[in-house]
């Protein structure tokens, strides 16, 4: 049944405040009350509620729970009426962005022109085993040169990608370092507050760096950020 245009359409502002927040559109808050949808654009106005302009609706919903019922669904209009949201928010969450593609190309054309192992995801990918042991006992070594610095070599895993490659791990070499009269927690926060700023992993209570995810000229940086602690 086609909804009634002149039907009497009276909600509590800040319900119909939260209702619109929540579904993200005039189409999908329109068919859940069951009402045109310039009705309940009228409604918004006399209440005082901004009104979105097109392109603005954003889903509070991780990218691969979409993917996954786009996959199961087969239809953006039916995961749009899933999440109450409008079919072109769909769209707009699932397709790739222009920064995206211009990354795509230009790593495609790197790959093409033989050039493959210039991409830094790539050359820390496929380090070998022996060149993180050796990058990680010198780490190792430089920072044990450090006043209440203690380090060691613990094998370890790499995460290469958590949402691109969730449960995917790589073997590693770690640095698992401490410092004399200061938590785990608070060493992190004054590495995270430092210059140049670094950002370690903790795992069981201890703070970990891994060497694959390290660029040229990166450990002489980590020295200099605990010689400034």
């Amino acid at each position: 049944r086609r909804p009634d245009r002149c039907a009497v359409f009276d909600v509590e502002p800040k319900k119909l405040a939260r209702d619109y927040a929540k579904a993200g559109s005039v189409r999908a808050l329109a068919e859940k009350y069951g009402v045109a949808r310039s009705t309940l654009q009228t409604a918004l106005k006399r209440h005082g509620i901004e009104l979105r302009k097109r392109g603005q609706q954003r889903i509070a919903v991780p990218d691969k729970t979409l993917v996954a019922d786009y996959k199961a669904l087969r239809s953006s209009h039916a995961v749009a009426r899933k999440h109450g949201v409008s079919q072109s928010a769909v769209y707009r969450a699932l397709r790739l962005d222009k920064t995206a593609l211009a990354g795509l190309e230009a790593t495609l054309n790197l790959y093409l022109a033989g050039r493959g192992d210039e991409l830094p995801a790539r050359e820390m990918l496929l380090r070998a085993d022996e060149e993180l042991s050796l990058a990680a006992r010198e780490l190792s070594a430089s920072l044990r040169s450090l006043p209440d610095i203690t380090a060691e070599v613990v094998a370890g895993q790499s995460e290469p990608g958590s949402g691109s490659a969730p449960g995917v791990y790589i073997d590693t070499k770690l640095v698992k370092v401490a410092r004399a009269g200061q938590s785990t927690s608070a060493l992190a926060a004054a590495l995270r507050a430092g210059q140049p700023p670094v950002f370690a992993r903790i795992h069981d209570d201890a703070l970990l760096l891994d060497v694959r995810t390290l660029l040229a000229g990166d450990a002489g940086r980590l020295l200099e950020a605990f010689e400034a602690l």
